[in-house]
């Protein structure tokens, strides 16, 4: 019968490297320990950066709230300003129109050049100018056609027993705007008010779109021309 044999280098063998073994694994936990806490400090580190971007990005971009108060505060600004400059010149037009004596009002003239004559009515009247519309469309055109022809045409306004010399300033949709060279005193103004086939009212000025410079430089001229006429006479 056999007997099994018990070696004794094997267990020696086998026993020193797993002394080895455990002599090492000190070593290599610690290294992995570092390792991963090496590696856990880099996620920390790049969750914090997160976090960070996070909250810069939350800090300097707005939020909806904000977006819309603001958006809201410069849609007020806007409204308030279109109505402080409705608020300036109803201001503006209710002072001048006082100041200009300013009335609506339906009065025969009739509109004088050197070679026409153009019949209308004025509707407004104040002591600088006046609104002036022609009788029909026919008489309208020919006005029109004058006007467009180059050089300066001279008018003068027949109202009653009344004329002035005016200066059109423009055109404006279906009438003329006409300036008096020299203002009217109050008892011409009072007159040709007199003449209304309606009822006077106060009326608000406004302005007129125009060349103020040309303006200007006629109405001096004619102004000019008129103070020899007087002298030479």
């Amino acid at each position: 019968m056999l007997s099994r044999v018990q070696p004794d280098r094997p267990i020696e063998l086998f026993s020193e490297p797993l002394t080895r073994s455990r002599r090492e694994s000190p070593e290599r936990s610690e290294a992995n320990a570092k390792e991963e806490g090496t590696e856990g400090q880099r996620h920390n580190d790049a969750d914090r950066d997160r976090r960070e971007l996070v909250e810069h990005r939350n800090e300097t971009l707005p939020s909806l709230a904000e977006v819309l108060t603001w958006v809201g505060v410069g849609v007020g600004l806007i409204g308030a300003a279109v109505i402080l400059r409705q608020l300036a010149l109803l201001v503006m037009g209710f002072t001048l129109g006082l100041v200009r004596v300013r009335r609506k009002c339906f009065i025969r003239a009739k509109l004088v050049s050197l070679e026409s004559e153009f019949a209308g009515y004025i509707s407004v009247l104040g002591n600088r100018g006046c609104m002036y519309f022609a009788n029909d469309k026919e008489i309208d055109g020919d006005l029109k056609r004058l006007l467009d022809e180059p050089g300066y045409v001279e008018f003068d306004i027949e109202v009653g027993d009344h004329l002035k010399s005016v200066h059109i300033d423009t055109v404006q949709g279906g009438y003329f705007p006409l300036l008096f060279f020299q203002p009217l005193e109050r008892d011409e103004l009072h007159s040709m008010l007199s003449l209304s086939l309606i009822p006077v009212k106060f009326d608000l000025w406004k302005p007129v779109r125009s060349n103020q410079r040309k303006r200007k430089e006629i109405i001096q001229g004619r102004q000019e021309k008129l103070r020899k006429i007087r002298e030479e006479a």
